[in-house]
């Protein structure tokens, strides 16, 4: 992997778990952020990278049911 790309990954997983912390356990930020990552490398311009994947990762993670115990509905 490029450097660049390996920077804005752990970039856009530090921003998005600080973001989602209370609603979704790191790995699951993680994960999502890696699948996102792997989607767009090759069809977006390297330049755009880092905010693409952090635009779809976010939108993911707040379409995706919370995943943090704390913060899950009982019934």
């Amino acid at each position: 992997m490029r450097p660049v790309l390996e920077d804005s990954y752990v970039d856009v997983v530090e921003r998005l778990f600080r973001e989602f912390e209370g609603h979704h356990l790191l790995s699951v930020i993680s994960d999502v952020v890696a699948e996102c990552r792997d989607q767009l490398k090759g069809e977006t311009p390297i330049t755009a990278f880092p905010e693409m994947l952090e635009r779809w990762a976010r939108q993911r993670l707040t379409d995706l049911p919370t995943t943090h115990r704390e913060h899950q509905r009982t019934g």
